[in-house]
């Protein structure tokens, strides 16, 4: 699996492990052959596309390096940065090269849906991937494919440290890294330990250290990984969940919280305690890093009361839709864009800095608009889609697609019940 077999068959690793017992030696020259074959091996099943393109052609390009942080949960009236680099209608003061959309609009208003589509560009309508299916969710069609993938293929390292277990590999979103860290593959300090603080979980409602600590660990994995040793230019995915957890786990003492509680008062200022960890935790990526381009955003909103709606994934509305996003570009004169955009061309602009945006979904934020906005895949019900005018009205579409149908591990869906969603 290290070096790659997989992708072209399990056959070869399968006849390495059965030979064992009787040529052991030869099993271990395969496997150095195997994994001095490994690059070649690694790239042969991705699309005809990504193959045209050599890696050896970028030697000696100058390529950005580039961070993209996706916060779990994040309202568009929220800030994920400093009140010195935040941009409003009102004020702004373009530090750092930070241009801010204060009109972003996600693809979709829950986290599987709408992060294919922030890998992709493409709208749930087209991808198919988050949507119900007789088994599971829906994973993206086949031959689509995310930007991590053409960043690649373009001579660049390509890591992700994310959370929230949506974000599974089955779904397809460690396609196009090549290092993949994930929250809930770690256990810490010890299995047993780990165990014992989720059954604790489960039973006093109570969450433990370990969880409360998963963004600053996050955060710690990927300040670790960027300043490895390097052979070139990279791309880094860091995804929080704080703010997801505002009802289970409160970045602070909260007066009148407990395990469970359904004062609407009491969950806003909870929220805004876990949004206040989260910008220290993105100030603290984006200050380490200064030279690179950096684009923040999030997956989804929040409804807190809008019609007498709460939560997330819902209905297509503004409330759970709209969410902040932000660009710093060192070196350009920041801005504030105020007219509706799609959070979903945010894979091609940033491919765009690399050179890398020719032929993929979407448009440029900086230069073009998606009018109307298409959104879609309200959770179990998939055939909630719409298309959003810049007045703010949501039109009806008909329903797209879906994608196949994904059945993820057991370890899986206890993390998604885990979160607060039952089915």
């Amino acid at each position: 699996r290290l070096v790659g077999w997989q992708r072209v068959g399990w056959l070869p690793a399968f006849s390495m492990a059965m030979m064992t017992p009787l040529a052991p030696g030869a099993v271990v020259l395969a496997s150095v052959v195997g994994g001095a074959a490994g690059p070649w091996v690694r790239y042969r099943g991705e699309p005809r596309g990504l193959q045209a393109q050599d890696r050896a052609s970028n030697a000696g390009v100058r390529r950005p390096d580039i961070l993209l942080i996706t916060v779990d949960t994040v309202r568009g009236d929220s800030r994920l940065l400093e009140d010195g680099q935040w941009g409003s209608r009102s004020s702004f003061s373009p530090i750092h090269g930070w241009t801010h959309f204060t009109e972003a609009i996600a693809p979709a208003p829950w986290t599987l849906p709408s992060m294919h589509s922030i890998l992709t560009s493409l709208p749930v309508r087209e991808h198919g991937g988050g949507l119900p299916a007789l088994e599971g969710e829906s994973r993206r069609f086949t031959g689509i494919f995310p930007f991590p993938y053409v960043l690649q293929q373009a001579g660049y390292e390509t890591i992700a440290v994310v959370s929230n277990p949506h974000l599974a590999p089955e779904h397809g979103f460690a396609d196009g890294f090549d290092k993949w860290f994930h929250s809930d593959e770690s256990h810490e300090p010890l299995t047993l330990m780990f165990q014992y603080t989720r059954l604790k979980e489960r039973f006093t409602g109570m969450v433990s250290e370990h969880r409360h600590g998963r963004d600053r660990r996050l955060v710690r994995k990927a300040l670790d990984e960027i300043g490895q040793p390097r052979n070139g230019p990279r791309f880094v995915w860091v995804h929080l969940l704080g703010p997801h957890e505002y009802g289970r786990d409160p970045a602070e003492a909260i007066p009148g919280w407990e395990p469970g509680t359904t004062d609407k008062a009491v969950l806003a200022q909870s929220y805004a305690a876990n949004i206040g960890a989260a910008r220290a935790q993105v100030n603290r990526l984006t200050a380490a890093i200064p030279g690179w381009i950096v684009a923040i955003t999030s997956d989804h909103g929040e409804a807190f009361g809008e019609s007498g709606v709460w939560g997330h994934g819902k209905r297509l509305h503004d409330s759970e839709l709209r969410v902040p996003l932000a660009i710093r570009r060192p070196g350009v004169e920041g801005g504030v864009i105020q007219e509706p955009v799609a959070v979903a061309d945010l894979a091609h602009t940033l491919l765009a800095y690399a050179g890398r945006a020719g032929g993929f979904p979407g448009k440029n934020l900086h230069t073009a608009r998606r009018d109307p906005i298409e959104v879609g895949g309200v959770r179990r019900d998939g055939t909630a889609f719409a298309a959003r005018t810049k007045e703010g009205h949501y039109v009806g579409r008909k329903a797209g697609p879906v994608g196949p149908g994904v059945a993820v591990s057991d370890g899986t869906r206890a993390a998604i019940r885990a979160l607060g969603y039952t089915n």
